[in-house]
């Protein structure tokens, strides 16, 4: 569970991104790229789980969730014509899960 755990938001942004991105009328892009994260799960599965096992799918879940969220919402961002801020998108979030981990490794409640 621990291991999946970081998986979990991707899974979430993915499925809004495309839900988004249909109500844009872009249904062909949400398919295609769910298409193109089908078949490279394929591969991976096809290569990585007879030699890795479980991690090796633990692997192609990570980066075909995260390929098919990109994909997504780079489609978006390109539709909308936002400009994506990486400090208050990406860097202020990554900071406040940080931050949130560190209280919960070092601050657990008894």
């Amino acid at each position: 569970m621990k291991t999946l755990a970081l998986l979990i938001p991707f899974m979430y942004i993915d499925i809004v991104v495309d839900a988004l991105l249909k109500g844009l009328n872009q249904q062909v892009s949400a398919l295609k790229y769910n298409m193109i994260e089908a078949v490279f799960r394929i591969v991976l599965i096809y290569y990585l789980v007879p030699k890795k096992g479980v991690m090796g799918f633990i692997f192609v879940l990570y980066t075909s969730n995260f390929l098919n969220t990109a994909l997504s919402i780079r489609k978006l961002l390109k539709i909308t014509k936002i400009k994506l801020k990486v400090v208050d998108w990406v860097l202020k979030p990554v900071l406040s899960i940080a931050a949130s981990g560190f209280v919960v490794i070092f601050y657990p409640v008894k």
